[in-house]
């Protein structure tokens, strides 16, 4: 899967900026600090896959068009990378975002099911939460529900990347915003389109939006 990047820099303004935190360990605290325990953590696991392949943080930062003190920062797990960042660095390094992200200490996942007791429960900055309903691995093939508080949204900016998307509003209204276009969505409709236009979802409401999702995201950034 190809994410849409600039040959040699990859443009993060132009990507949705939110902060993804593993939410499994926050257990009350603020939600841009998590408890760290003997497992490897996102900035290490960076870390570890930069010096694998000989790299500088110079030479990333180059690649990402991110300073080397901030990459410094998160490989130090100073600062949490938003999940745009991660994905234009994942693709400067050559692995699956997901390689970043996940738990790999478990090995009792199952390749082809996902226990409603182990769904992975991930929240993300501007009032976002989302459950993964996917088995862990490397298929670009990803279904999540998302949950957006009252103003939530996945970022102030639009997004795009190679692929395609569906979902449907479980609860509440949606806001789906895809190139200039707003379309208002209640409970019980559905969309799709394709992942090329630049797109990105708001709760403008009192209530909880909650919708399924499912789609190609940019976790198999092209290696070639």
């Amino acid at each position: 899967m190809i994410f849409c990047i600039a040959s040699g820099t990859f443009p993060v303004q132009q990507v949705f900026h939110i902060y993804e935190n593993r939410w499994c360990h926050l257990m009350g605290k603020d939600k841009a600090v998590i408890l760290q325990d003997d497992r490897a953590t996102v900035g290490s696991r960076i870390r570890e896959r930069r010096k694998q392949m000989g790299l500088s943080l110079q030479a990333v930062a180059d690649r990402v068009d991110l300073s080397v003190g901030y990459l410094s920062q998160i490989e130090r797990e100073l600062s949490s990378p938003s999940i745009a960042e991660l994905v234009v660095i994942a693709t400067a390094l050559h692995t699956p975002a997901t390689e970043f992200l996940e738990d790999h200490c478990n090995a009792q996942h199952d390749s082809f099911i996902v226990r409603n007791s182990r769904r992975g429960l991930t929240m993300l900055a501007d009032g976002v939460t989302k459950q993964r309903l996917t088995p862990l691995g490397d298929c670009p093939l990803q279904m999540f529900i998302l949950t957006l508080e009252p103003g939530g949204h996945t970022g102030a900016t639009s997004y795009a990347y190679t692929g395609l998307e569906t979902g449907l509003v479980q609860q509440g209204r949606l806001i789906v915003c895809i190139d200039d276009q707003e379309f208002l969505l209640s409970e019980g409709d559905s969309f799709r389109f394709s992942s090329t236009r630049p797109h990105r979802f708001v709760n403008a409401f009192d209530g909880v939006t909650r919708f399924l999702w499912v789609g190609c995201a940019p976790w198999m950034p092209d290696a070639t």
